[in-house]
């Protein structure tokens, strides 16, 4: 070995370079390469927050706007008062409309509540099973579907019996109810 180090002088300080490039050189040039692309993705970052604070006018009369729009929509959602004691306050009107429209519910079943996606609003399904004059359906499901807040009928399935010449017959049937509620607003 030494004999080829006397020989080949080279070869020791082309192993030092080497080395040197392999333990100094190459980290720092990729400690730099890091530090560059930080550097891209901040100053990207800065770029767009000095668009966002030039528009910055615009995007507060938007936002008031979208504000505005909500307040005028929150309108039409049930406020949070409890699960029961809202289930409980539906079913009063339900049944005062029953009464009112000469239906006869057999039975009324509040299914389980479902979240709206990305959304604070929940809705929860009523099931009502009822028997009535088939005339009498129609102007309970618009008084219903009257109310000032957003109440849908989602479906509705009715069996009509003893339809003669004069008459409609008899009806029995379920409807599907849905109230939406914003669990976000609580009743005040």
């Amino acid at each position: 070995m030494k004999e080829l180090i006397q020989q080949k002088p080279y070869l020791l300080w082309l192993l030092v370079a080497l080395l040197f490039l392999q333990f100094f050189i190459v980290p720092v040039v990729s400690w730099q390469d890091e530090k560059v692309n930080e550097l891209f993705l901040i100053k990207k970052r800065l770029t767009k927050a000095e668009k966002l604070l030039a528009n910055e006018d615009q995007i507060s009369k938007k936002l008031q706007s979208l504000q505005n729009t909500n307040k005028t929509y929150q309108q039409y959602f049930y406020r949070n008062k409890g699960e029961t004691a809202f289930q409980l306050e539906q079913q009063e009107i339900i049944e005062q409309l029953a009464e009112k429209h000469k239906l006869t519910v057999s039975s009324v079943g509040w299914q389980v509540k479902t979240p709206k996606l990305n959304s604070s609003n929940v809705t929860y399904e009523l099931q009502l099973r009822f028997k009535s004059q088939t005339k009498s359906i129609i102007p309970f499901q618009i008084a219903l579907e009257q109310n000032d807040k957003l109440v849908t009928v989602v479906g509705m399935s009715i069996n009509i019996r003893r339809h003669i010449k004069n008459t409609m017959g008899k009806a029995d049937g379920l409807f599907r109810i849905h109230y939406t509620m914003d669990a976000s607003l609580n009743e005040q």
